[in-house]
């Protein structure tokens, strides 16, 4: 998975539900493990690429919707970070190819 390219809701709901999942293994696997080994070297191994993964899948869907992937910077304000994410999840993508990619079936989005 890169940064480039665009998602579009759809898309970007399945992506977060896929990390959500991964949360739930490694949380588990945490659990499973907790005597044996320090749970924060399990949790920074493990969740690191869910990290990376996350943050990709938010910059593909502001792709979609014409903006550059530095919006994201935006979430590490307090309330402004939440206006971000309402933002994805409402805002349709663009029908036509933009400057980060062409769409994907011929035309339109496919969305909610």
């Amino acid at each position: 998975m890169t940064h480039e390219g665009r998602r579009n809701r759809v898309e970007w709901l399945q992506g977060y539900l896929f990390i959500a999942v991964c949360s739930l293994i490694i949380f588990a696997i945490i659990n499973s493990l907790k005597d044996i080994i320090p749970q924060i070297q399990i949790l920074l191994f493990l969740a690191f690429p869910l990290v990376i993964l996350f943050w990709f899948n938010n910059i593909q869907r502001l792709h979609d919707c014409g903006q550059t992937g530095y919006w994201m910077l935006f979430g590490f304000i307090p309330i402004i970070g939440g206006l971000i994410y309402l933002y994805l999840c409402f805002m349709p993508g663009n029908r036509y190819p933009n400057k980060y990619d062409f769409v994907k079936d011929g035309g339109m989005t496919k969305d909610l």
